[in-house]
């Protein structure tokens, strides 16, 4: 089974008839692919795409071995989230009343447990914490002083309070209601209390 095939394909077209005044007929086409089919696509594409170069057999067999491997790991992956949030959902109430093990390594899984714990209520976006702990990873692998989970609590505790109030300050000229997911939380709390990682990216 091939993950490039797996990817969904929406063909979308604009509805406002003022816009397609100029742009009759105008369609596009947006693919949806997890972050792993979208490494494949892009490994495959530069190893077999060049042209005038002729692509041994050998690579075709090694990139299907890779593919399938890929595969694996996405599936994996996506049992894994759906194994945590079955846990989450039957021991919701007995999380709630216990402290986030804070001595826990960071990585991508402590860091969506931290922020299911913390931001239950908000939108869960996997792709977006994907990113966030992507950005913490490229900040620990520059500086001395780590982010860790005790560091998150830390800057989540000083801010707590005020949370929603910078959250309506921040979206006060919106006409709908609008709220942060739960990585976005995170980012503005950081803002808020961690200025060095904020301009770690700014510079």
């Amino acid at each position: 089974m091939n993950l490039v095939i797996e990817s969904k394909h929406f063909i979308v077209k604009i509805k406002d008839k003022k816009l397609l005044r100029s742009k009759k007929n105008l369609k596009a086409e947006i693919q949806v692919r997890t972050i792993l089919m979208d490494a494949h696509a892009s490994i495959e594409h530069h190893l077999t795409y060049k042209k005038g170069i002729y692509v041994p057999r050998s690579v075709h067999h090694r990139l299907a071995q890779v593919n399938a491997s890929l595969e694996i790991l996405d599936d994996q992956f996506a049992h894994l989230n759906d194994d945590l949030d079955q846990y989450y959902k039957e021991n919701e109430r007995f999380i709630r009343e216990t402290e986030f093990d804070t001595n826990q390594e960071l990585n991508i899984i402590t860091l969506q447990a931290f922020l299911d714990f913390y931001f239950h209520d908000r939108d869960k976006i996997p792709v977006k914490t994907a990113e966030l702990f992507k950005r913490i990873e490229e900040y620990n692998e520059k500086n001395e002083i780590k982010i860790t989970l005790k560091t998150l609590l830390e800057s989540y505790s000083a801010v707590k309070i005020d949370l929603n109030d910078l959250e309506r300050q921040y979206f006060v000229h919106v006409e709908n209601e609008y709220k942060w997911h739960q990585s976005e939380c995170l980012y503005q709390i950081l803002e808020k209390t961690y200025p060095q990682f904020m301009n770690f990216f700014a510079a």
